[in-house]
């Protein structure tokens, strides 16, 4: 049976992915962003959310089957600037949409970033920390719904469009127009792609996962110049990825409460999905 879906931020790297995707699937779709989409897949609506006298525009939240809330300001200078714009989008939001959901019907897409950046350690353990390092770290932790909805905390890579500058889509404009970057070495990560999070959604709606936390991650650990590089490799432009070497001083940090880690591993190839993400820019 198909089903009803909410996505907000629909134009950006992950809404953009599940709004293609449930749509083809047959699910009815729509999309609430800040911006307008050339999509034509699902029903859009273009509502300003950081604005708190906008929430009320969001109509009916209950008779949805999943309400999937991937809608942020991923720029931390906005977020330092726009303070009460960022804690309204990122937070009061997230409490709004949870409060008008059904139980277990609400998804909100955090990040690692939580964990801040004491080490270039790949993935969360037991004995993590949350360290927020800056106000869009603070905002999306405190954003986090309680343990009747879903909240997935990752590190998301992909390449959906040009205004949206992702590490993959900031790479690839700087290479097509042949300028020389650089990728940290001893950084490593462990990301997932717009395509395993619709994998998850896709979970959730079954009901095979129960509600609460989730670190996501990839059994993948790549560096970020290795995938850098890779990107690289694949139009060609490999010889203008130079290789740096992070470094962070350890002060400074608001350590809050030690986690406690719900780990799903994601099993991917980051570097054979590089290629399927590069279609939408073939050709331009």
């Amino acid at each position: 049976m198909n089903k009803k879906i909410l996505i907000l931020g629909g134009t950006g790297l992950i809404g953009s992915y599940l709004v293609d995707k449930f749509s083809v699937n047959g699910d009815k779709v729509t999309s609430i962003s800040r911006s307008n989409s050339s999509s034509t897949a699902a029903k859009q609506k273009k509502i300003n959310l950081a604005l708190r006298s906008n929430f009320t525009k969001l109509k009916n939240l209950e008779l949805y089957d999943l309400v999937i809330n991937c809608i942020a300001f991923t720029s931390q200078a906005k977020c330092e600037i726009d303070i009460e714009e960022t804690w309204s989008l990122h937070v009061e939001l997230s409490r709004f949409l949870e409060s008008k959901t059904l139980k277990g019907r609400y998804l909100y897409i955090s990040s690692v970033a939580v964990y801040g950046i004491k080490s270039a350690r790949s993935i969360p353990v037991p004995d993590s920390v949350i360290r927020l390092e800056n106000w869009y770290s603070k905002t999306k932790y405190f954003g986090e719904p309680s343990s009747d909805s879903f909240t997935l905390r990752l590190n998301i890579v992909g390449l959906g469009s040009k205004t949206n500058r992702s590490l993959l889509e900031w790479a690839y404009t700087e290479l097509s127009n042949n300028n020389k970057i650089k990728g940290y070495k001893n950084f490593y990560i462990n990301p997932i792609t717009p395509k395993d999070t619709y994998y998850i959604c896709q979970q959730i709606i079954k009901g095979e996962l129960e509600p609460g936390l989730y670190n996501i991650g990839s059994n993948m650990v790549i560096s970020k110049y290795e995938l850098i590089r890779s990107l690289a490799s694949a139009i060609q432009k490999e010889e203008l990825v130079e290789p740096s070497y992070f470094s962070k001083n350890d002060t400074n940090f608001a350590q809050i409460v030690k986690s406690d880690i719900r780990l799903k591993v994601i099993n991917n190839n980051i570097l054979n999905e590089l290629h399927e993400y590069l279609e939408p820019f073939k050709g331009e």
